[in-house]
């Protein structure tokens, strides 16, 4: 088996935990492909090569956080190849096995795992066309009051609200900013679009899900709005702009060494904290 690693030198003992991965892929005759030397300096049996290697691959391990399995999502997309993350950040929602439980790589050698196949959104902006995995988010200028947004759906208005910005997230995404700005927390396995406003000036205000085949045009009064994908900023706005939202046909295959990676990570990140507290 071929493994193309990608890792986040940014976070603590990384180092570590990618050296004690690698012995147990090589333990088991996988070869291993990166892009990185300089961070990987002293693992010996790593082949060298640009994110191209990713074809000859059969799945691609991401050692970080989130932010990491983003960084490669496209990438698995493309190439249409499982991606499996472990994780050393925080959260870790869309990681497959903990640091901790590193061991449990023998698996994917066995067969003994199982993979989600995650909805990416298609974002179209004056007829460029870009993908996320996480969400899209249209925020107000930088130097800008509270901004006016309007959201239609097929031509027909859904809302319109004075915020700070709207997030139109996948189910993968309800756990990243949306959460954070009030939205619920989706199966990860539906297909489906959720839109949370940012600081929406309003007493009544709560999260929209729609179908996945939704067309969701997004209009907002400012000019030099930013239109953010999965935390890269990919385009500035102004009032006549045409940005779509939509369910894409595209999706990224994640990687679950447990089958219940993210109802564990929801209790224990997110429950369990609280639970302590009471």
């Amino acid at each position: 088996m071929n493994i193309y690693l990608s890792v986040n030198p940014d976070k603590k003992n990384f180092y570590k935990y990618t050296q004690k991965a690698c012995e147990i892929l090589k333990s088991h005759g996988a070869k291993i492909f990166a892009q990185n030397k300089e961070y990987l300096d002293g693992i010996e049996e790593i082949e060298y090569g640009d994110k191209e290697s990713v074809k000859k691959c059969q799945m691609i391990l991401a050692i970080g956080g989130d932010g990491t399995i983003l960084n490669m999502a496209y990438t698995a997309y493309k190439y249409d190849k499982p991606i499996l993350g472990v994780n050393c950040g925080r959260l870790g929602f869309l990681a497959g096995v903990e640091h901790n439980e590193i061991s449990k790589l023998e698996r994917i050698f066995t067969g003994d795992f199982h993979i989600c196949k995650r909805m990416m959104l298609k974002i179209s902006i004056d007829k460029k066309v870009y993908y996320a995995l996480n969400d899209a988010v249209i925020t107000k200028p930088v130097d800008a009051k509270i901004a006016d947004f309007e959201v239609k759906k097929n031509k027909v208005s859904v809302t319109s609200q004075r915020a700070d910005g709207v997030i139109f997230s996948t189910a993968t995404g309800s756990t990243a900013y949306s959460l954070g700005a009030g939205g619920a927390i989706i199966e990860p396995d539906l297909s489906c679009i959720e839109m949370t406003h940012i600081c929406p000036h309003s007493l009544f205000n709560r999260s929209v899900i729609f179908a996945k085949e939704s067309r969701l045009t997004v209009h907002c009064n400012k000019a030099g709005a930013k239109v953010v994908a999965d935390g890269n900023e990919i385009a500035v706005i102004n009032p006549d702009s045409l940005v779509e939202i939509t369910g894409s046909n595209h999706f990224v295959s994640i990687v679950d060494l447990t089958e219940s990676a993210f109802f564990r990570a929801v209790n224990s990140k997110l429950l369990t904290p609280l639970k302590g507290r009471l």
